[in-house]
């Protein structure tokens, strides 16, 4: 999705940027309304950027790797890896502006891990 919206950014294909805009107002308003409820209403414009970035990169990554995507047994675990990082990170009040990140990092590490280890995709 990421690699799409890129090539009609570049493209100037406004039908479809108009599509995009119409067809998907609720993804929109659902990641805009976590954003806001994961950032205190601070910045949250920026994070639901973000996000939006976050999972078309991850979809198009999905659909080029043949790797499973957002299937029960990665999401379990992308969990409790977030549980456990936000538990660290409250602890540790100089690492509250890089919570995102390290969030992230930690969801990659624990797609890796599900894909390399668990389900044993080979690449």
């Amino acid at each position: 999705m990421l690699i799409a919206f890129l090539i009609n950014i570049l493209t100037l294909n406004f039908e479809w940027l108009y599509s995009l805009a119409i067809n998907n107002l609720h993804y929109f308003f659902a990641f805009s309304a976590f954003m806001y409820f994961v950032t205190a209403g601070k910045d949250f414009i920026k994070a639901t950027l973000i996000l939006t970035i976050y999972v078309w990169a991850m979809l198009d990554f999905i659909n080029l790797s043949g790797w499973a995507g957002f299937v029960g047994g990665f999401m379990l675990l992308n969990y409790v890896g977030k549980i456990s990082v936000f538990a660290i990170l409250s602890e540790n009040p100089k690492l509250d502006k890089k919570a995102i990140l390290i969030s992230e990092i930690v969801a990659y590490a624990v797609w890796s891990y599900y894909n390399l280890i668990i389900v044993g995709v080979t690449l």
